[in-house]
């Protein structure tokens, strides 16, 4: 079985959630009526606000195949974001990005099952997923650009002959892969704060269902 999807699609008017509003006028002007030195209404904040157009392309792709018992699985895909314009008082550049876009990402597994005649079946899988480096932020920077990874994950399932029955022992993160989710980035919008989202650590676990 195999499925590839290209798409290629403009967008306008993106909505983005700004942390640094100081460009938008009514703020900017608050600012200044203020007269208080070192204020800023503009930072942070949480404003959502029309920060431009841009175009996407990507190609997504997903197959699949078994020999007897034996099954293997992958997918991809790859993304490609160019803004065309974008509203200056945003201060977001041309040549960045929208948040949680990373250009690559996908996985890939393998199971064998073995069956067990009126004891049931035992399927054990390993499989694996990517993800390239994204920005979480709206205004990309440093403090929120979040580095890509690779995990592994291990499963061992036990399915019982009537289907009423599963217990499924696994191993998450297989190899313990520190990483992480995202950063929430206060940094960029003068607060001086950065708050990260750890993955979880290695995980181990049985899971036992019943289905009536």
């Amino acid at each position: 079985q195999l499925l590839e999807q290209r798409d290629h699609r403009a967008r306008n008017d993106i909505q983005l959630t700004l942390s640094n509003c100081s460009g938008i006028p009514s703020i900017a002007a608050a600012t200044a009526a203020a007269g208080i030195p070192g204020l800023n209404f503009g930072s942070p904040c949480a404003l959502p606000y029309n920060a431009g157009a841009g175009t996407q392309k990507g190609v997504e792709f997903e197959t699949q195949a078994r020999f007897g018992g034996l099954q293997i699985d992958a997918n991809f895909s790859w993304l490609k974001f160019q803004y065309t314009y974008v509203n200056p008082v945003t201060h977001i550049t041309p040549n960045e990005v929208t948040p949680f876009t990373p250009s690559w990402s996908g996985g890939a597994g393998v199971q064998y099952t073995v069956p067990f005649d009126s004891k049931g079946s035992v399927t054990a899988r390993i499989d694996g997923n990517f993800r390239t480096d994204i920005y979480t932020a709206a205004q990309n920077s440093p403090y929120n650009h979040t580095a890509g990874f690779t995990v592994y994950n291990a499963h061992l399932t036990w399915d019982a002959p009537k289907g009423n029955w599963q217990a499924i022992l696994q191993a998450k993160n297989l190899f313990g892969r520190h990483y992480y989710f995202g950063q929430f980035d206060l940094v960029s919008a003068g607060q001086g704060t950065q708050v990260n989202n750890p993955a979880p650590p290695l995980e181990l676990d049985l899971e036992i269902k019943h289905s009536m």
